[in-house]
């Protein structure tokens, strides 16, 4: 658990962060795998619709490559202007 410590390195939090996201385990955060993170997040509180419009703009804001993904390399760089992931 020393991971979740505030004196963890932020790559390392990081890396634990993209591992919990990635549900199929397949090293890609996909729609599907985002979505699954919403619903534990809010409880299930979104509606689907809600859902597909928080996943589209993230990938819209996140996936660099256009590729409709989020590989490590492009998470670490969504994590890196989140100061408050750091905490």
């Amino acid at each position: 658990m020393s991971v979740l410590s505030e004196s963890a390195p932020r790559e390392l939090k990081a890396k634990y962060a993209f591992k919990i996201f990635d549900f199929d385990q397949d090293e890609y955060l996909s729609k599907e795998d985002l979505k699954q993170t919403l619903r534990a997040i809010t409880a299930n509180e979104l509606t689907d619709e809600e859902m597909v419009f928080v996943t589209d703009k993230l990938l819209e804001e996140a996936d660099l490559d256009e590729d409709g993904f989020l590989s490590y390399t492009e998470f670490e760089n969504v994590i890196a202007r989140s100061p408050e992931f750091i905490k």
